[in-house]
């Protein structure tokens, strides 16, 4: 399921997509709900809060919520990652591994040139 993140300081979550509709809850910057649908001009999404209220909201104070990487993800990578926070890599061969480039063979203007 979708979630979307408020991105306003204070968000009315309203009974009816329209601005005539009932404020049933007011949503803090930072909270988490769940879409839930859109309606058909797109300016509203209904949504349900964490505490499993369920409205309309204006959808330009709303962004998709992207998942947070907590350690918990099965990415392979992920403990390589980890294992680089904070390194710094430097100019020229210092610390970093050395240079593995093969050499490439280009033609140019009517001649091969060699590079590498």
């Amino acid at each position: 399921m979708k979630k979307f993140r408020v991105t306003a300081d204070a968000l009315n979550l309203r009974s009816e997509p329209s601005l005539q509709g009932i404020v049933i809850d007011i949503l803090e910057k930072g909270t988490v709900v769940d879409w839930l649908n859109t309606s058909g001009d797109g300016y509203w999404l209904k949504i349900m809060t964490p505490k499993q209220v369920i409205g309309w909201a204006a959808s330009k104070y709303l962004i998709e919520a992207i998942a947070q990487l907590d350690g918990s993800s099965n990415f392979p990578w992920m403990s390589i990652a980890r294992a680089e926070l904070g390194v710094r890599e430097v100019l020229g061969n210092g610390d970093n591994p050395p240079d593995r480039t093969v050499p490439a063979i280009n033609y140019i203007g009517g001649s091969i040139q060699c590079t590498g």
